[in-house]
């Protein structure tokens, strides 16, 4: 008999810790996180007043993406207030991506009481790591929408009194913006 295609919605548990369940997904982002950070500290360690070829590459790639940045914004502040996060982001999801393509995300398994379970797994096949991301991403532009235009001229994108039209506008606005979520 032929299986068809299994697909879940909730993640491999492996186990809990202090009653929070403990995914492979989960283990597979904290292994991404952990490269990253290591990653980070050794790069920021090593750097020179006069740099070597890998610190010319590293500083060459950032200024490239703080220029595209600044220029996409049209404020140098702004880029250089959102680049961190946008960045981080960024290097999670190539990361992770990349940490799926491994030859030991997947095959290894380990036995728990409902069966064997992947050690690790490709972080973005569960459900919650981009709907995380997403949310992120989303009240960071709701934030920088907020400060940069002030509360009450961002509110006034929505509600518009002046013109049928400009209310209808007002409308759709908001319904792309919670659409976006």
């Amino acid at each position: 008999m032929q299986e068809g295609l299994h697909i879940s919605l909730s993640p491999s548990q492996i186990g809990t810790l202090w009653g929070l369940p403990i995914t492979s997904t989960l283990l597979t982002s904290w292994f991404v996180i952990a490269v990253l950070l290591i990653g980070t500290y050794f790069i920021g360690r090593s750097l020179k007043l006069v740099p070597g070829k890998g610190q010319v590459a590293v500083e060459g790639v950032v200024g490239f993406a703080l220029s595209y940045m600044e220029e996409t914004l049209e404020d140098k502040a702004l880029a250089r207030r959102y680049f961190p996060l946008i960045t981080s982001i960024f290097l999670f999801i190539l990361c992770a991506n990349l940490v799926g393509l491994l030859p030991f995300v997947g095959p290894v398994v380990v036995h728990t009481a409902s069966g064997e379970v992947p050690l690790l797994w490709p972080v973005n096949t569960d459900l919650n790591i981009p709907l995380a991301l997403a949310i992120i991403a989303f009240i960071a532009i709701e934030f920088a929408g907020i400060t940069v235009l002030g509360g009450l001229k961002y509110a006034k994108k929505f509600v518009n009194f002046k013109s049928i039209p400009g209310f209808f506008v007002g409308i759709i606005e908001f319904v792309s913006e919670i659409a976006r979520l």
